[in-house]
């Protein structure tokens, strides 16, 4: 079941704080308003891009052929923006091929161990041993491969059927506030800051 937003509380919020929702800004001279470059500090990185240790190791040895696949980078950039990741499409294709990579070491691993070792102590068949093999060095990383090419793909899912779930209560809310002739741009601060929405964040894309 679904919270409907607080409206009275924004409608309470925004009388308080009239003056300063309805003032508009009127440039002074020499000041410049709108978009504008922000100076970060030295060695600060922009939140987007902030890898973990293994996607970072993945984009470092994985990322120029990753670059290359432009089909499917097209694809997985929708998916990742509609999945609210912060990572870009090449970065988490990265990440995927390295991951598949690793994967595929440890079913060689396994597949020496289970398929030679242990079976050839057992005496089972050479044809059986190499089945085994093959299937342990395969089966890790395809598993691998489409279960987190398309992890982005569930979780945009996800957020459609939540937002779907939250859009009346949206709509009741901004039907609201629009008859009470609020501007546009107070209206949906009020929306961003009522719990229901609490969870949706927004996602910066480089």
């Amino acid at each position: 079941m679904v919270c409907l937003p607080d409206v009275s509380d924004a409608f309470k919020r925004i009388e308080v704080q009239k003056t300063e929702y309805l003032k508009t800004k009127i440039s002074q001279p020499g000041q410049k308003l709108g978009p504008h470059p922000i100076r970060l500090e030295k060695g600060a990185v922009p939140e987007y891009i902030k890898l973990s240790s293994f996607q970072d190791l993945a984009w470092r040895t994985m990322g120029r052929y990753a670059k290359t696949k432009t089909a499917t980078l097209q694809q997985l950039d929708e998916t990742l923006l509609k999945a609210h990741l912060k990572i870009r499409p090449e970065e988490y294709l990265a990440f995927v091929l390295m991951s598949a990579l690793v994967l595929a070491i440890v079913g060689i691993v396994i597949a020496v161990v289970v398929g030679i070792l242990l079976f050839g102590l057992l005496g089972v068949g050479l044809i059986l041993r190499i089945m085994v093999s093959v299937l342990a060095i395969a089966l890790l990383p395809i598993m691998a491969y489409f279960l987190l090419i398309g992890s982005p793909g569930s979780k945009a899912k996800s957020r459609a059927r939540d937002i779907d779930r939250k859009i009346a209560a949206a709509m009741s809310f901004i039907s609201a506030m629009a008859s009470a002739d609020v501007n546009i741009d107070v209206i949906f601060k009020e929306l961003s800051r009522q719990k229901v929405y609490a969870r949706l964040p927004t996602r910066l894309h480089g």
